[in-house]
């Protein structure tokens, strides 16, 4: 196998010791997934629209490994406002981009997120019966919401697409100061669904 990735470029061997190190190319690996997630249309159309009519960050975002990667992002037209860069992770089971990604799988993919992510070393226990709950309370708001759960003073509204993008479930995520969002938050919730399905027909 480490044959294999030194002849396709992926890695690169010290002959003295036999050690292997990754090459540029590995970082170039997902490229093709974020640009067509950049470029479909239906989303950008949405996020455009989202940004228009709140003012607030929103943004698309896409899972890797037990982060929330932040694919693209339209900034806020606020003067104070939730300023983060593309390429920023957000953790899978604390973020609302998280548990919007989460309440979107099977029951069978999520139980065992949990059992992986509750192996690694150093990291917060996910208890199944809170998870539950905060799935639950996705299907009942009708988003995933989240306040000072990342970052402390901003809340979070987060909304799996529900059509794939290239096979990856992709969620599209609002963030800005706590009070203004739990001010708007029903609001927002309903702007969002509306225009998901408008998009989807």
């Amino acid at each position: 196998l480490l044959a294999s990735l030194v002849t396709l470029g992926y890695l690169w061997v010290e002959p003295k010791n036999a050690t292997y190190f990754p090459t540029l190319k590995v970082g170039l690996l997902g490229d093709w997934l974020i640009g067509s997630i950049r470029r479909d249309r239906a989303l950008s159309s949405i996020l455009q629209e989202i940004s228009a009519a709140t003012g607030e960050t929103v943004s698309l975002v896409m899972r890797t490994g037990f982060d929330m990667q932040l694919v693209t992002i339209v900034p806020s037209t606020f003067p104070i406002a939730l300023n983060i860069e593309e390429g920023a992770l957000a953790p899978l089971f604390e973020s609302a981009v998280g548990i919007a990604w989460i309440a979107a799988q099977n029951i069978g993919e999520i139980e065992d997120l949990v059992v992986a992510h509750n192996k690694r070393p150093g990291v917060t226990q996910v208890a199944p019966l809170d998870l539950k709950k905060r799935i639950s309370e996705v299907a009942a708001k009708g988003a995933a919401v989240a306040y000072d759960k990342v970052l402390p003073d901003t809340g979070a509204i987060a909304l799996a697409f529900p059509r794939p993008v290239q096979g990856q479930t992709i969620v599209i995520g609002l963030g800005g100061p706590h009070e203004r969002i739990r001010r708007s938050e029903k609001q927002i919730i309903a702007l969002i669904r509306r225009l998901v399905r408008q998009t989807l027909g």
